[in-house]
């Protein structure tokens, strides 16, 4: 079916549908080529294992570097005491032993296993291990990162090349619509100009006929 047929079609379609159909508010929203890309960008299922390798190789960095860090920990404590009683041994002479209340008590520990019975070769070996996930891990980011921008350029390239279509398709269309109103003119004249040819024609055999008469 080409364009011309598709027009036709639709053409009829908007003679024959109801006028209910007109009486229903259309809503229309302009948006930029930018928010256009940002959406396809969102809703692109090319794109979405390049953003969730990205983010899960984030993570494998983070948990290398974590695994050569020292550990941390962290106390704070609150003490209350009464006063003290003061006795002999067998329980005699008693007094009371003023003595301060609150107390309090804050430590910050910092540990790095550095020799652990013979498994310090183990644990140099974890860390080195750990740097060279954290590099491999960066390059995989990296290159993720090139394969989603070159993703994402195929995406807006593609969207260029359909609006681009559309923009022609819709021309095409425009063209047609007019070259059907000049053929509907056209007709319309040719009508106009056989109606009066023949009300001329009609006009000249009663102005003859009347002659002849005499």
């Amino acid at each position: 079916m080409n364009k011309l047929n598709m027009f036709r079609m639709s053409l009829c379609c908007t003679v024959l549908c109801p006028m209910g159909v007109y009486a229903q508010e259309t809503v229309r929203q302009v948006i930029t080529i930018d928010e256009v890309f940002a959406l396809a960008d969102q809703n692109s299922k090319s794109l979405q294992p390049n953003i969730t390798g990205i983010s899960e190789t984030h993570e494998v960095v983070n948990v290398a570097k974590n695994a050569c860090l020292p550990d941390i920990d962290v106390s704070l404590a609150f003490n209350y005491f009464g006063d003290g009683y003061l006795l002999d041994r067998d329980f005699s002479n008693g007094m009371n032993a003023p003595i301060p209340h609150f107390g309090n008590n804050f430590a910050v520990e910092v540990s790095q296993v550095i020799y652990s019975g013979g498994a310090i070769a183990k644990c140099c070996f974890d860390c080195r291990k750990s740097f060279k996930t954290v590099n491999r891990s960066k390059f995989t980011i990296q290159r993720t990162k090139e394969q989603y921008d070159d993703a994402k350029e195929q995406t807006e390239l593609a969207i260029k090349t359909d609006f681009i279509k559309y923009l022609e398709t819709y021309e095409q269309l425009k063209t047609q619509q007019k070259s059907v109103e000049l053929a509907n003119c056209r007709q319309r004249l040719n009508f106009l100009i056989f109606k009066s040819i023949s009300y001329s024609i009609i006009t000249n055999f009663f102005i003859f006929r009347e002659l002849y008469k005499f």
